[in-house]
This record gives structure tokens, sequence and C-alpha cells, in this order.
């Protein structure tokens, strides 16, 4: 049996033994804790290396998709901006690609009449007139082929109701040259249809302008010559550079006053036009007359104003005009008025008197024993007879009165704005005397009397029918008294 003691020492060794176990293990467990701590550690680096790895792949890919959409709204951005200009564009515009329509624009779509999706339905040449179908395809596979060929020319296109033919200059780009991909040919159409419309009426015009007879001239609003044609020239003899920059007013003649040109101006102002006879005068200081139109032009943003006057010389039509107004007026052997001017004039020198409360009188002379004349020396003795006494009868009143000849040896007398009627016995007895002088004509002396009918307005009558009757009535008394002396009246 152990005793005391010796239990106590192994006790102790077998203590120091489990000691020193437990020691090793702890050693290796912190070997192995350190191990796998290095592990985790190695572990978390590499992950934090990857980590840093996948965030710069991860922002380069982010950056590149940046670029993608950025490029992406760049390219819709010009896409839109393309349309843009596509759409506002006066031209109209398509593209052909691989031998079909791909894009067209609205405006082509206004000339041609077709929309969008019916033009891409068409045929490239689908748009061309007939007649201009085939040479603008041989044109078209030339340039394929690389030859040089217009990339500008005019034809006709035809509006989808197959009727409307438009012309249209055309203009051709074809793209890439010579590089890769497809071609694509950007064809333009320009609506030149008013265009030649246009110039067509300003060669029209122009032709007119140049070759027309009437004078034409054209103002400024300042009303100073721009511009006149050749007809202008030959009727006042004046060159354009005589007188452009000046007012058309040189050329008056002095015949017209300053109330009639305000009149023309105060007309042109309110209607915008005015047209009348004008005298005027020539280079060479003759007076003519000429019929004018006056036309204002439009002023606004795309016209400056200005005025366009025609004219023609009517100066022959007019002489022509008084020739025959003259003959069937005035008396064709004494060139007094005749009974319808008579008639006239007595008309207005009533209404004027009426109007103004004036005094006129009416006179009939008939020449005593005037057919004595002609039967004794001949007709053409009693035509010369009349002729002088119509003068001698003229020489005895006023340049406003009237003498007339109402046929035959019968005469008329109008005396006009009496202030007193004492003067009508005067001017009667002068008419009388002068006729009683005797007429030396080549075929012999002659001698007349004459006899006188005075009615006076408005003693002896408001009408000129009463007035003719009263005065018709003294003559036929003066004849009863004997002849070659004058009654009234009344």
């Amino acid at each position: 049996m152990l005793g005391g003691g010796t239990f106590g020492i192994v006790t102790l060794a077998g203590l120091a033994v489990i000691q020193g176990r437990r020691v090793v293990v702890a050693w290796h467990e912190r070997r192995a804790l350190e191990r796998l701590t290095e592990a985790y550690r190695l572990q978390d680096h590499l992950i934090a290396a990857r980590t840093e790895q996948l965030s710069a792949v991860n922002a380069a890919l982010l950056e590149e998709v940046a670029k993608v959409q950025a490029v992406r709204r760049e390219v819709e951005e010009s896409e839109a901006r393309v349309r843009a200009v596509l759409e506002s564009s006066q031209d109209g515009i398509m593209m052909v690609q691989e031998g079909k329509i791909v894009l067209a624009n609205g405006r082509l779509c206004k000339i041609s009449g077709y929309s969008q999706h019916q033009l891409v339905e068409l045929p490239p040449f689908g748009l061309i007139a007939p007649e201009d179908r085939g040479w603008m395809a041989t044109l078209h596979e030339r340039r394929l082929r690389g030859e040089v060929v217009p990339i500008s020319y005019r034809c006709h296109l035809l509006h989808r109701d197959g009727v409307t033919r438009r012309s249209v200059d055309v203009s051709v780009v074809v793209r890439p040259w010579g590089g890769e991909g497809p071609v694509q040919v950007v064809v333009s159409f320009r609506d030149v249809t008013e265009k030649l419309v246009a110039e067509r009426d300003l060669q029209i015009a122009g032709a007119v302008f140049d070759h027309t007879a009437e004078g034409i001239i054209v103002t400024g609003v300042d009303n100073r010559i721009v511009r006149v044609n050749p007809a202008f020239t030959a009727i006042t003899g004046y060159s354009a550079e005589e007188v452009i920059g000046r007012d058309p007013l040189f050329l008056r003649s002095g015949r017209h006053d300053k109330g009639f040109f305000d009149q023309m101006w105060a007309t042109l102002r309110e209607t915008g036009r005015w047209e009348g006879e004008v005298w005027n005068r020539r280079k060479n200081g003759d007076i003519f007359v000429e019929w004018l139109h006056i036309v204002a032009l439009p002023q606004d943003e795309e016209n400056h104003g200005g005025y366009v006057a025609t004219f023609t010389d009517i100066t022959r039509r007019k002489a022509a005009e008084e020739v025959i107004l003259h003959q069937a007026t005035y008396d064709a052997l004494t060139d007094l008025p005749n009974r319808r001017l008579f008639d006239d004039r007595l008309d207005v020198t009533l209404a004027s008197a009426q109007r103004h409360g004036r005094q006129f009188a009416l006179i009939y002379v008939d020449l005593d024993h005037f057919k004595a004349v002609n039967d004794t020396l001949g007709h053409a003795a009693g035509d010369t007879l009349l002729s002088e006494a119509a003068r001698r009868m003229v020489g005895c009143v006023r340049g406003t009165d009237t003498v007339a000849r109402l046929g035959g040896d019968e005469f008329a007398v109008i005396l006009t704005d009496l202030d007193r009627f004492d003067r009508v016995d005067e001017v009667a007895r002068r008419v009388r005397l002068a006729v009683d002088q005797p007429f030396f004509l080549s075929e012999g002396e002659a001698r007349v009397s004459a006899s006188l009918g005075v009615a006076l307005y408005p003693k002896d009558g408001l009408s000129a029918a009463d007035l003719r009757r009263a005065a018709d009535r003294a003559l036929y008394a003066a004849k009863a008294a004997g002849r070659n002396t004058e009654c009234f009246a009344s």
C-alpha cells in the first residue's frame, strides 16, 4: 500500500502530465487558429481585390453604357434634326435604297398628292411623268456605273390624280461614293411651276411694255418716274434718260389749272385709279391731248407702291371728233351754230338764268328780199351774201352771246346776262343796220334788209318753247310793219 506521500507525488506527477498535455493541446489549437485566421485574412484580401477588380470592370461597363446611351441620344437627336430639316424644307425629298423609296418628306407628299405610306410603295420613277422617265432612268443607270452625269435637271412630276403635272428642278446625291454599304440615292424636287408661270408672265408683260402703242410711265410713291416704255418716247419725244427721276408734271401744257390736278389726286387717293383727257406738251413744244389712265400700285412688305400711268395720243382722233362734232353742230356755209346747237345753248342759257335769277333776250332775224338776190345773181352770190351777213351780225354782239343760222335766210341771236333791257334795243338796231349795208359781191352789188323779233326772259316766257313762240310772233309783227325793223313781243 502506498503511503500518503507517495499518493501525493503520483498525483502531482499526473497533474503535471495532464498540464503538459493541455499546454500542447493549447499550442496546437493556437496554431490552428492562427492558420485559420490567416486563411480568413487571405480570403478577405482576395475578396477585397476581386471586389475592387469587379468595381473597376463595373465602372468601365457603366462608362461604356453611358457612352452608348450618349451616342444613341446623339443619333436620335441627329435623326430628329434631320427629320425636322426634311419636314421644314421647301423641297420635296426622298431617299432611294436598293431600288426602293425608303423615305419621303411632307413637302413631297404635298407636291405629289401621295401620302408617305403611298410613296414608299411606288417605284423610284413612279413620280416622274411618263415622257421623262426614259431619259431619267438612263441617267440614273449611268450614274450608278460611275459615269459623270448631270446631278440636276428639270422634268415634270406627275400628280396622284394622273393629270396634273408640276415642273420641278431635280437634284440627285448618291452616297457612299465608292465606299462600302448600300448605295443610297437622295433626290430633291423643287417645285418651280409658279416660278415658271411668273417668269412667263413677266416675259409677256415685258413684251407688252416694250411693244404696246400706249405710252407707259411707272413712278414711285414720291411720283418720281422710275421707268418709261418706248411708246412714251415715241409720243412725247423724251428719252428714258431724260425723264427718270422727274415728276410727270413737267409734261403739262398749262391748259389745266391746279384744281384739275387736285381733283385727280383726290380721286386717286380715294379709289386707287383715275382716267380722263389730259393736255400735255411734247419735247418739241407741240401740245397734244391724251387719254390717261392711272392706277395706284399696292404698298406692302413685298411691294413698294407707286403708280402706273398708261396713255394714248388721241390728238388726231380728238381732231377728227371735233370735225365731226363741228359738222353736226355748225352751219357749213356760215360756220355759225346750227339749229341743233342753238337749241342746246338756249336750254343752257335758260337754266343758268333760272338758277342765278338773270335776264336774257332771244332775237329772231329774217333777211328781207333775199330770194331776189338768188334769183338775179345766182345761188353762189346768195351763199356769199349769207356768209357776209353772218359775219356782220357776229360783229354786233359780245363773245359770250350766240349768233346762229337756223336755216335759209333765218338767223337767231341769244343775248345773255342782261342787266338792262334797253341794251337789247341797241343790239337789235346794230344788227338791222349792219345787214342793211350793201353787199359787194363778185357777181354785183346786192342789198337786203332784216326784220327782227325780240322776246325777253322772264318777261315774255319762262320756258324755251314760250320764248320761241314769243320771238316768232314779234318777227311776224316786224314783217307786217313793212320789214327792215325790230319788234318786241311785249
